[in-house]
């Protein structure tokens, strides 16, 4: 037990970042999917650029909020005056938790910026 955090807990983190990164992947595809699409200039394609940007921009919200939290629990775990090798596992899991999260956080904004970029583009085209 690591600052009264049972190892369960452990183990329920690694569990919740597999499915958020379920999620995460879901949404890459969907992002991807809409830029490999060809250009069409109609308002349902334009809808589901503006439904993805938001359900995107709500993602990245949520992965830079599971950054600090990681972040923070890391700065705890090194505070701590306990030298196990519990905690040493849960910085070794935190630590590879926290680099999954930047890196799917900088893929998203990557992707999201493509994604805005053709949203624009609908935008413009349809109001011409």
């Amino acid at each position: 037990m690591i600052r009264g955090r049972p190892a369960g807990i452990i183990a329920g983190a690694l569990e919740a970042a597999a499915l958020s990164q379920t999620t995460a992947n879901g949404l890459f595809a969907r992002i991807e999917t809409l830029l490999d699409e060809q250009v069409v200039e109609d308002e349902l394609t334009l809808a589901r650029l503006e439904s993805t940007l938001t359900d995107g921009y709500a993602e990245a919200l949520r992965l830079d909020s599971k950054r600090m939290k990681i972040e923070r629990r890391i700065d705890q775990v090194v505070v701590s005056p306990q030298a196990t090798e519990r905690k040493a596992e849960e910085l070794n899991t935190l630590i590879l938790c926290l680099a999954r999260t930047r890196e799917d956080l900088e893929r998203l904004r990557r992707l999201l910026s493509a994604l805005k970029t053709r949203a624009k583009a609908a935008r413009t085209a349809e109001s011409l």
